[in-house]
């Protein structure tokens, strides 16, 4: 007899490895008082909802970058700044690699240390055919309960000479109005301590052998109430018979 099912237990890997971040905490618009955000992380910057909603697209492509401390690439510095160009004065990383993209952005709820915020998150690839010892590292830490903390940079928007600041530019508290998402790094210190990795989307071959025994069960359950029907159905048949040749009987 044919066989009806195959199974494959290896995975299919296409050097792209899914992830999901959390980029940044949204601070509530009642902790704005006086022009100036009372909340803020510690770059002083306070992000609102309604300003960072209507920037998202902008995570769309935006690069995940490292500044590797070592050769073999698995240990995170900085965001690998150099400066800022002479030219249009925009700023260069020339230090950082690009390990990924994101391919979306979008707003959710988190429950951090047991208290609700709204955040924005991104989700993407990164790169495990170039960068399999740094991918594997941080699955690693991942795996081993550790916090891989990143941070995200902003950049002006086509519109504006530079980032407009809600009620203009603060130390601490200053809120970014018209701005773009540019780009998001793995760091040591960040300066959003609640900015980190959150998933790598590591589909074991435990959870296949599961897969199967699911499918395993479900045939085998089909199968038994395809044979109790056939059995019912017989029962009914042979009282159908029986009544049959009692009437036959009669005549």
């Amino acid at each position: 007899m044919p066989k009806m099912f195959e199974f494959c237990n290896q995975e299919f890997k296409n050097g792209r490895r899914h992830f999901k971040a959390l980029l940044y905490i949204l601070q509530p618009p009642e902790c704005v008082i006086d022009g100036v955000g009372t909340l803020y992380n510690k770059n002083g910057i306070t992000f609102l909802e309604k300003y960072s909603a209507q920037q998202l697209d902008s995570i769309k492509d935006m690069s995940v970058t490292v500044s590797f401390l070592d050769e073999e690439r698995t240990l995170i510095s900085d965001h690998g700044f150099t400066g800022m160009n002479s030219e249009d004065g925009m700023p260069t990383f020339d230090d950082a690699t690009t390990v990924g993209h994101f391919t979306r952005g979008y707003i959710d709820d988190v429950e951090i240390d047991g208290e609700m915020y709204r955040a924005v998150f991104g989700e993407g690839y990164l790169d495990e055919m170039r960068y399999h010892a740094f991918v594997g590292h941080m699955i690693e830490e991942l795996n081993n309960g550790y916090g891989v903390e990143g941070s995200i940079e902003i950049y002006r928007d086509a519109n504006h000479d530079s980032i407009v600041y809600e009620y203009g530019y603060k130390e601490k508290g200053r809120i970014p109005m018209y701005f773009i998402h540019s780009g998001w790094t793995f760091v040591l210190n960040a300066a959003d301590t609640n900015s980190r990795l959150i998933e790598i989307n590591n589909h074991k071959e435990e959870q296949i052998k599961m897969d199967e025994n699911r499918i395993v069960e479900v045939i085998q359950k089909t199968i038994h109430e395809t044979n109790d029907a056939k059995e019912k159905y017989e029962q009914q048949i042979a009282e159908l018979n029986t009544a049959i040749q009692s009437k036959d009987q009669k005549i």
